[in-house]
């Protein structure tokens, strides 16, 4: 309809149609007299129920409109101009050419106001999360828990150019827990996580303020926030964007390789790390600046559906002056159709407790806006103490260490919505921890 009213308008431009004299056409928000036809013809569209928002006191001389408000129920006649009857047409064609100039200004109103708003962009995901652990070698009040988590995170984007943004994150969560003897504890969490600026200077993509980021090397070793900044650039010719069976690209598509590097500081608390006997975290700045983060990123891409990755990552602890370095090497690949297998391997400077890999098979996809997508996996871990800074995987423990295996199952029920079972098996790499837990998470992506 929109675009028939704008031809329309060009018709009524180009053919010199015009009002009479008795309406003042060179002020838009000028007065249209009392005893002007136009009032009538509206009043009739309004009682055909062509246009709303009628008011009887309007027509009746008690209020005069400018021709800009006059113009407004035009355009709304002319939304509806379809319904019409033949007499309410011609009503709507002579109105159409009276008001053509007002009409073409919101026209082009209209069209700012879209493209400003084409600029900001918007996503919000809520989640559910319930955990059953069943736990052995730990206090006997924590032989047994249950834990829910209800967490909405709302992602913002306002495009400030074709090549800078401004993004933002909020996050909104619940959690609860109950212990064995009978205990229950919650913890909220409302927060403004992430401001951050992302942009191009010539072929390097970057990225400055509180962002998320997460390692190549299926965010194994990293996932989590970080307060500086990033520079990436893409190396080498265009390759192809993905496998041609509609399977996800792997990371890397596009220029085979890419670096990353990143500069800033991570939160003292991240991970629970700073509850043990660390000193690499411990008496950390409470401030902004708690753990120095630098990292090194590479993604490699041999081909669509192979994908190998390294990534360097130190932190330290200004007031203990204590530093410590991870290296990890990651490999995934698709076999054949819908069958995927990845790996990846750590080792920090830690003196103890500083080895990690793991490796995982999974079939099918699941993709939250492929109803009835979705996929089975198994991967088994072997992460130690300090082999992890902040895993994107719940196979990691600062405290004991974590091996063992999980399997999984997720499915896309719904447009947006995914949902998934997983249980997991381990026992710690230091002591003599052990735990059993089932989980049932429910995701829902909304615009």
């Amino acid at each position: 309809m929109r675009r028939s009213i704008v031809w329309l308008l060009m018709v009524v431009l180009v053919l010199g149609f015009g009002g009479t004299a008795l309406a003042d056409e060179s002020n838009p928000f000028g007065d249209v007299p009392s005893d002007y036809w136009a009032y009538s013809a509206v009043a009739q569209l309004a009682k055909d129920g062509i246009v709303d928002n009628y008011n009887e006191r309007t027509f009746n001389g008690n209020k005069m409109l400018t021709r800009y408000e006059m113009a407004q129920f035009v355009a709304k006649a002319l939304d509806r101009a379809d319904k019409a009857n033949v007499e309410d047409k011609v009503l709507i064609e002579r109105l159409t050419a009276e008001y053509s100039r007002e009409l073409t200004s919101m026209n082009v109103r209209i069209d700012k106001l879209k493209q400003e708003v084409d600029k900001f962009s918007f996503v919000g995901i809520l989640m559910v999360k319930y955990e059953k652990h069943s736990h052995a070698g730990v206090p006997a009040d924590m032989t047994t828990y249950d834990k829910w988590k209800e967490k909405m995170q709302l992602f913002s984007r306002y495009k400030i150019t074709d090549d800078w943004s401004v993004n933002a994150t909020s996050e909104y969560s619940r959690n609860f827990q109950k212990s064995a003897d009978g205990g229950i504890g919650a913890g909220n969490d409302d927060i403004t996580k992430n401001i951050s600026v992302n942009g191009k200077l010539g072929v390097v993509n970057v990225t400055g303020g509180r962002f998320h980021l997460e390692d190549p090397c299926s965010a194994y070793v990293f996932c989590d926030d970080v307060t500086g900044a990033q520079a990436s650039v893409g190396i080498g010719p265009e390759g192809p964007k993905g496998p041609p069976n509609g399977a996800p690209p792997v990371p890397g598509g596009g220029k085979p390789l890419t670096i990353t590097l990143t500069d800033g500081y991570i939160d003292a608390g991240i991970n629970f790390h700073s509850f043990i006997t660390d000193t690499l975290f411990n008496n950390a700045d409470s401030g902004y600046k708690g753990i120095g983060y630098k990292a090194l990123y590479a993604n490699y891409a041999i081909n669509p559906f192979t994908n190998v990755s390294a990534a360097y990552h130190g932190l330290h602890n200004s007031t203990t002056g204590n530093s410590k370095n991870w290296n990890e090497i990651g490999f995934n690949t698709q076999i054949v159709k819908d069958i995927f297998f990845q790996s990846v391997a750590v080792r920090s400077t830690y003196v103890t407790q500083n080895k990690g890999y793991l490796v995982g098979l999974r079939y099918g996809t699941t993709i939250p806006f492929v109803v009835g997508s979705h996929d089975v996996y198994v991967m088994y871990a072997h992460s130690e103490q300090f082999a992890n800074i902040s895993c994107t995987y719940d196979t990691e423990d600062c405290e004991h260490g974590w091996q063992g295996v999980e399997l999984g199952y997720r499915l896309c029920p719904m447009q947006g919505m995914m949902v998934g079972v997983r249980y997991q098996s381990a026992k710690g790499t230091a002591d003599s921890w052990k735990d059993r837990n089932f989980q049932f998470v429910a995701t829902y992506a909304f615009f």
